[in-house]
């Protein structure tokens, strides 16, 4: 994974609610759904909430929200097995796609070519006829660091 932005982070573990009195117990709720949550879940479910024994849970769509739901009583004894978190009553869930949502970030991909295709392309950039391949060509050769 990549770097972030400190405040996308910080934005992720919904840090208005460490104010709440129960802070030390929605800090050991995170860290343990890290732990006892399998993944894909526990990156498409989050907690955002702790009151009153219950953990609100936010999911990026109805999908994982059913999901979520479905494994609702083995999640829960997995995270009363935790020292801090005996008292969990249970999950309230909702679907709020914007609070999972980072920063939309593009994917770089980097390649590089062996030589052997370089002449390859090389070639069939030379001798197309097509202008609009061989620019694609030449496009693809220098993103490569080749020049054509």
């Amino acid at each position: 994974m990549g770097a972030i932005k400190v405040d996308a982070y910080l934005a992720g573990l919904r840090l208005r609610h460490f104010a709440h009195a129960d802070t030390r117990v929605f800090a050991a709720i995170m860290d343990a759904w890290v732990r006892c949550v399998p993944q894909p879940l526990s990156l498409r479910a989050r907690p955002s909430h702790f009151k009153d024994g219950w953990v609100l849970v936010d999911t990026d769509s109805p999908i994982w929200l059913a999901r979520l739901r479905n494994q609702t009583p083995t999640l829960l004894a997995a995270l009363k097995r935790e020292p801090d978190l005996a008292l969990l009553e249970g999950f309230r869930a909702r679907v709020r796609p914007a609070a999972l949502a980072g920063p939309a970030r593009p994917t770089l991909r980097r390649f590089s070519l062996s030589p052997r295709a370089v002449g390859a392309l090389e070639a069939l950039a030379r001798d197309t006829g097509d202008p609009g391949l061989r620019d694609a060509l030449a496009h693809l050769l220098r993103k490569s660091g080749r020049r054509t």
